[in-house]
């Protein structure tokens, strides 16, 4: 059998899977809720107060998986949406794929700007009021202190599991962990005004970008 065939009759039948339970799971996730967080993220020695309630609510509670869950029920709900068979993107991506592999890195701040690329601040602190033009970064400024994981942390959750947030503050979080990798990135970034660092080193902001996964 072709190996492309294969892959695709695979993914065909994991997606039909999917698609059994998705249904219920996006009623489930129209109702106003109150979320349980533990699961949301992966965070390897998570900071359990970064998370625990400070004032507790009484109302609705339910659990929820990791990110990998909502990016293949979206796949799911792409395909069916599509009509087409999933062997057709199968080959369609396959002409393109080493193109798709280069596009998926986001070099490093330091990397970039020695690159040619500038970093300036954004007129604005919303976390949506980013721009590329003409080799210059604008970033919004953020002050990072040690409200900073908690505050990521359950927004991020929400997001991840409420079909109406949006994804403003997980996209945001993606950009930044992908260009912050140590503290040399953090240190040029704070040169620029774009971070303000509440915290006891750049090597402790660095951290706490580089500590969720999702």
């Amino acid at each position: 059998m072709d190996e492309r065939k294969r892959i695709a009759e695979n993914v065909e039948q994991e997606i039909k899977a999917i698609m059994d339970v998705s249904d219920k799971k996006d009623k489930q996730r129209m109702k106003r809720s109150i979320y349980d967080i533990r699961a949301a993220v992966s965070i390897p020695d998570l900071n359990k107060q970064a998370y625990r309630p400070q004032v507790v609510s009484f109302g609705p509670f339910s659990t929820f998986g990791e990110m990998q869950e909502h990016k293949e029920r979206a796949s799911a709900h792409f395909l069916r949406r599509s009509g087409k068979p999933l062997s057709l993107f199968v080959e369609s991506l396959a002409e393109v794929v080493n193109d798709l592999r280069d596009s998926y890195g986001i070099k490093s701040a330091t990397k970039l700007n020695q690159a040619g690329i500038q970093f300036q601040k954004s007129k604005t602190r919303c976390l949506d009021d980013i721009s590329f033009q003409s080799g210059v970064l604008k970033l919004p400024v953020i002050v990072v202190d040690e409200t900073t994981e908690s505050i990521f942390l359950n927004l991020i959750a929400y997001e991840s599991l409420h079909v109406l947030a949006g994804t403003e503050v997980t996209s945001y979080f993606i950009l930044m962990r992908s260009i912050i990798k140590d503290k040399q990135d953090v240190a040029l970034l704070h040169s620029k005004g774009i971070i303000q660092n509440g915290l006891e080193s750049d090597q402790e902001v660095a951290k706490l970008f580089n500590s969720l996964q999702f």
